[in-house]
């Protein structure tokens, strides 16, 4: 009976305690897009999986991530450094194309179908020397929660960020380079949105129950 009953106790704390990760292509090395750089003309298939004669190109759109300014999503494999996470890693002073703005942002859009903490994780690594060229501001919601802006030399260093509690809804994620417009910042690696569900009411109770049926039980074994 009383392992039964810690058991299901168990269960109930499990379940409560598993994080979510809402992050899709967080290390960028997803290859199923048909996406053709505007560069190189390279396919995200060939940068990933290792055709073509380049390491880079620039994307509007790669899996999971849309550019919203700027000229778009530098992808790199292991050109400028080796990527913290796999091979690919992005850089968002992009090199111009069409429009010739090479301070970009790209963002990714996540759902929450109940209240949750949320914990955002990045790699992050400046690729000049100069001050206040390699900065990346990340927004959630519209709200800026990061702003790392080093100079190189400076090894890949984990941002992590500890959002709070939001409730059920659609959310942005954004990177956004800033500085000096002149293709070459920070570089980003291997993003995390984890989602920690809030227990409910209902959940909490029943432990609740649970554990003082177990202490009477205990009680009543001890004095028989």
């Amino acid at each position: 009976m009383r392992k039964a009953i810690i058991a299901v106790l168990i269960s109930i704390f499990v379940a409560k305690a598993d994080f979510i990760e809402l992050i899709d292509n967080g290390s960028f090395e997803d290859a199923s897009s048909a996406s053709v750089g505007e560069i190189h003309g390279l396919k995200i298939s060939d940068l990933v999986n290792g055709g073509g004669n380049q390491s880079w190109d620039v994307y509007d759109v790669i899996p999971a991530w849309t550019t919203s300014a700027g000229e778009g999503i530098e992808l790199q494999k292991n050109t400028i450094v080796d990527a913290q996470n796999g091979n690919i890693y992005v850089e968002l002073d992009s090199h111009p194309g069409s429009n010739g703005i090479s301070n970009s942002t790209m963002f990714q859009s996540v759902s929450l179908t109940e209240e949750a903490s949320l914990q955002l994780s990045f790699w992050y690594k400046p690729r000049t020397a100069l001050a206040n060229d390699n900065g990346i501001k990340v927004t959630f919601d519209g709200v800026e929660i990061a702003h790392p802006n080093k100079k190189a030399p400076s090894a890949w260093e984990e941002v992590a960020v500890d959002l709070g509690l939001f409730g059920p809804g659609s959310y942005d994620l954004a990177f956004a380079a800033t500085g000096e417009d002149n293709t070459l910042g920070g570089f980003v690696d291997n993003v995390s949105l984890k989602a920690h569900a809030v227990a409910e009411p209902g959940s909490l109770s029943l432990m609740g129950i649970g554990l003082l049926f177990l202490a009477g039980w205990l009680r009543k074994r001890r004095n028989s």
